[in-house]
């Protein structure tokens, strides 16, 4: 008799129930997803057959015995929505045209360590990166995605905001040799209509560029002829899509040498482009903040008559700079102030820099999500995580969460894609970042474990927090206590997480959160310009001018140019700041997000400080951040007639998955596809709506966070914590848009109580009179004195119907916020904020291609699942989930004799899944799919593989697991054995 301990089968059901493959050449096992060949984008191009799928890889990871069969896990199914423009809306209205910046984040998303990497594709961890300060970022280049290539759920979380991607060919700093050597040769040998069909594939595919991290040394003829190339791609995708960029780090120029350039110099002129034939957008080396530097930019863009914001100066979030560059390099942020010049963020290899600073709020999952949204909120609002709190801008470069950090909110406006025909696809969110600890539907958990799909992240709110206590205030509107807003993942009503608010408003006092900036009626072309050229800014970090900083501010010599973030080549050189949360996943989780919220947003995490540019370096209480130089892009202006609105404020990852409140999937999960639509500003409070000046930040804000402990569908939701004083209003704007609302509209607020008590209002304005906060007694969404329970769910629905000052009134809506009063520390989940017209067809059946079990461990079972869905595009056109009247897919499975059971989302056309518990050590699965509405009211009916699938043979594992991944001093953690004891005979 063979006795197998506990202890040995407890880690395989701990390690293996997520992505995997094999981790050293010498590993046998298959991967789950095979990733595509990173030099071979070539082969790829001119193999392919539109309408066929590409079956072969040249990866030299393992891939099935029949071939590649993961191609699905790597196209889009969300078409790029267009940004709105309205500077009403905006924190800093003098941000326009070329003094309102881009930033261009270098960095991956997702981590790549070692021989396998897992980065944004769907996984079984709740603990991944849920990236969702979209709203001030317009190209993600993802370092962790091959050349050319990006996974599916990645882009469609991007597309929905309205911000670009792409992958990068990471060249190796050396000769140009080998396969990298075939490959950039054969690109730039392409002719005109290979050309055309390599525009057609990235479209097929998703991508809006080709990336390089460019630091070879080659011929002259290699650049001369794949910049060429570059010049012609531009041009034929500008057919389908306003925006097409390919960023270009300035290693090596047109001579084929790398120098590494520190200004756009005439040895740059060829790669970078002409106005009448732009080609990249140009990442420069760290070094450029000198006077000379700066006035070679300015030579290179008269020459080129290329915008401004096409150079980005780069910043290095991993740090390290030496010492001996001059002092100028303390000013960096300041610099970004004075020049027209864009952002340009990169750190760094293996994962995103503000990532790992998620653990400073504790070890756990949750507290490490909740980490990472703050920090997120820190570093792209500000340190006061309200866009409304305009910090200065830093005197030194930030590279962690920083209350004091201007963010990225106090150089740029924040962005919106929020404007589009209702008719087409309702506004729903429920304020799922695409993760969660289990997966509810209507507040029930349909899935209990945990979960990651980024492609599920619903829409995000445009500012985080924009809390103020007169409608669309700034400065001194700012609430003095104002209140907290913050994804949570306790509770979601659908998918993972919800919009948690709390705090307390003083007697009288109102407090607006302005969520999302919106237009869904007007669009605004964009056409090249000043901004398209990007000052690069490496993130991997250093000894760093503050005064590159102040050039992007208003006045300064870059503010007419947009920002380029690089950093660094595995990971994003924010991710990894995560853990200054703490150790646990949840800490880490909470960490990231405050990391990008101080390094977008600024310090605060509010917009609306002002802070000093140049303070400091990077994402902290006092970095001036990312919306200190720009405004805060939004890309929620469709038609919603096409599409409803809809955000759970789920991130994309979660300890479960909930739907309607309740855990479904009872296990971690990652997938940033199903990422919820994110607030355009993090967090704008302030005391009155619309306040833009820093008198209008509440002395005592509210604080607003993701939160990971519910949601009502998805992994996450929004928090909101926090009192107002007696009298104050505090209004949290979350999101700009440009949607054109009809009577008979629907607008769903989803909302629970955890303590305290307030009143909070939904509050909104109108394109032409964006201050003018729109005040129908039918807006309360809860009252002080109303029946309630606490730790419940609670909806409020709004009908916009023409009944004089009782009822919401139709028209362009600008931007979408809340607002609380007599607040007394309140805190309050936010699960749901939409806007639906009508009711949306039910999508068709998907029909299976193919089903694969994985592997069979002590927890449960792995699978993939492929499939299609019945279309009427032409071979080689793209088709998105909207065209087949899809949001997004549920995944099931049944082991024989068992119930169905739920095992998450993904916007994409395969799915992954993990955990499929086994009761009874069955080795016999189906696996199932069924679309869901735009609306997300109905669904098609579950799809099912044609018989019951064989598992392979249960695999034994002799790991021990520890429950924390890292332990701060004092911090409790254990060592378990929890596998069923197996005895053989």
């Amino acid at each position: 008799m063979l006795l197998l301990s506990a202890a040995s089968l407890m880690a395989a059901g701990v390690s293996a129930q997520q992505l995997r493959g094999p981790e050293s050449e010498t590993d046998t096992r298959e991967c789950y997803v095979t990733w595509p060949a990173s030099n071979a984008l070539d082969k790829y191009v001119k193999n392919w057959t539109p309408g066929q799928e590409i079956t072969k890889t040249y990866e030299g990871n393992r891939v099935a015995k029949d071939g590649w069969e993961d191609e699905e896990f790597f196209i889009s199914r969300v078409k790029l929505r267009p940004l709105i423009t309205n500077t009403a809306t905006q924190i800093f209205p003098e941000y326009t045209g070329n003094n309102d910046k881009k930033l261009l984040f270098w960095v991956p998303c997702g981590v790549s360590n070692g021989y396998f990497q897992t980065g944004t594709l769907p996984n079984g961890v709740f603990d991944s990166e849920v990236f969702s300060s979209w709203s001030y970022v317009t190209h993600y280049g993802n370092w962790t995605s091959p050349y050319g290539w990006v996974p599916g759920g990645f882009a469609d979380a991007a597309h929905k905001h309205g911000v670009l991607v792409s992958g990068v060919a990471s060249v190796p700093n050396a000769s140009l040799t080998g396969n990298w050597q075939e490959c950039i040769g054969a690109m730039g040998n392409l002719t005109d209509d290979e050309v055309a069909k390599l525009g057609d594939f990235l479209r097929y595919h998703g991508v809006d560029g080709l990336g390089y991290n460019s630091e070879w040394n080659s011929s002259a003829s290699y650049v001369t002829n794949l910049s060429a190339m570059h010049g012609k791609l531009v041009k034929h995708m500008k057919q389908y899509q306003d925006n097409f960029e390919n960023p270009w780090y300035a290693g090596t120029g047109d001579s084929g040498s790398s120098p590494f350039y520190e200004c756009l110099s005439s040895n740059l002129y060829g790669v970078f482009g002409t106005s009448e034939e732009p080609r990249t957008i140009m990442f420069l080396n760290y070094n450029w903040n000198t006077v000379a530097n700066i006035n070679t930019d300015k030579t290179g863009i008269a020459t080129t008559g290329r915008s401004p914001q096409d150079l980005y100066l780069g910043q290095n979030m991993q740090g390290g700079q030496s010492s001996d560059r001059g002092a100028g390099y303390q000013n960096e942020w300041l610099t970004h102030s004075e020049v027209p010049y864009s952002i340009g963020l990169w750190g760094a290899h293996s994962n995103n820099m503000l990532f790992p600073t998620r653990v400073t709020n504790g070890g756990s999952d949750i507290l490490k999500q909740q980490g990472y949204q703050k920090v997120l909120e820190q570093w792209f609002t500000n340190g006061k995580r309200n866009p409304a709190a305009k910090m200065d801008i830093t005197t030194s470069k930030a590279l962690s969460p920083n209350d004091n950090f201007q963010g990225m909110s106090r150089h740029m406006s924040a962005r919106s894609a929020y404007g589009w025909e209702l008719s087409d696809e309702p506004f729903i969110t429920y304020f799922s970042l695409g993760n969660g600890n289990c997966y509810r539907m209507n507040g029930d958990v349909a899935y209990d474990n945990e979960w990651y799909n980024i492609g599920m992240q619903d829409y995000t709110p445009t500012w985080r927090w924009w809390w103020a206590d007169e409608l669309l205030g700034t400065g001194e509107s700012v609430p003095e206590n104002s209140m907290n807003a913050e994804y949570c993942w306790d509770d979601a009503w659908n998918g993972g997480s919800s919009l948690k608010i709390s705090g307390s408003t003083t007697a009288g006092q109102t407090q607006y959160l302005h969520l999302f900036k919106t237009n869904f009626n007007a669009f605004e072309t964009t056409k090249r310009d000043t901004r398209d050229l990007y000052l690069g800014l490496n993130m991997q970090g250093g000894t760093r001018p503050a005064s590159e900083w102040q050039q992007h501010d208003v006045g300064g010599q870059a503010q007419d140019y947009s920002i380029g973030l690089w950093g660094a080549h595995s990971n994003n050189m924010l991710f990894p700041a995560r853990v200054n949360a703490g150790g646990s996943d949840l800490l880490k989780q909470k960490g990231y997000q405050e990391v990008l919220e101080q390094w977008f947003t600024n310090g605060k995490r509010n917009p609306l400080h002002r802070m000093e540019v140049g303070v400091t370096k990077g994402a902290g209480p006092t970095f001036h951040g990312m919306s200190r130089l720009m405004n805060a892009r939004s890309a929620y202006g469709w038609d919603l007639s096409d599409e409803p609105f809809i955000t759970y404020f789920s991130l994309g990852n979660g300890n479960c998955y909930r739907q309607e409140g309740k855990v479904m999937y009872d296990n971690e999960w990652y997938n940033i596809g199903m990422q919820d639509y994110t607030p355009t500003w993090r967090w704008w409070w302030a005391d009155k709506f619309l306040g833009k000046e820093e008198a209008d930040v509440p002395a005592n804000s509210m604080s607003a966070e993701f939160c990971w402990d519910d949601a009502w569908d998805g992994g996450s939701s929004l928090k909101i914590s926090g009192s107002t004083a007696d009298g104050e209003t505090q209004y949290l704007h979350l999101f700009k848009t440009q949607f054109s609302v009809k009577n008979n509209d629907i607008i769903t607020i989803r909302y629970k109580i955890l303590k305290g008590n307030g009143d909070i209002n939904f509050v909104y304005s109108k394109v032409g009179s964006e201050t003018e906060e729109v005040t129908p007694t039918r807006t309360s969404i809860h009252k002080i004195g109303k029946d309630f329970f606490y730790d419940e769910w609670n909806v409020v629905e709004f009908k916009v119907a023409p009944r004089g000052a009782t009822a919401l009134s139709s028209g362009d809506w600008a931007v979408l916020g809340l607002k609380f009063a007599n607040a007394q520390d309140l805190e309050v989940l936010i699960g749901e904020m939409s806007i639906k017209r009508g009711t949306s067809n039910t999508p068709q059946m998907p029909e299976i291609r193919s089903g694969k079990i994985l592997s069979d461990v002590v927890s449960g079972f792995d699978a993939k699942l492929f499939w299609t869905m019945p279309n009427s595009a032409a071979a080689g056109d793209p088709v998105y989930n909207i065209d087949v009247n899809t949001s997004y897919f549920e995944l099931w499975a049944q082991v024989q004799g068992e119930e169905p059971q739920f095992m998450g989302t993904t916007t994409s056309w395969a799915g992954l899944m993990f955990k499929i518990k086994n009761p009874n050590h069955s080795n016999r699965v189906r696996l199932g799919v069924q679309a869901v509405s735009l609306d997300h009211k109905s669904k098609s009916g579950i799809s099912w593989t044609s018989d019951y699938l064989t598992a392979p043979a249960h695999e034994v594992s002799e790991e021990v697991a520890i429950d924390k991944s890292c332990i701060k001093p004092g911090e409790e953690f254990r060592v378990t054995a929890t596998s069923t004891l197996y005895i053989q005979r």
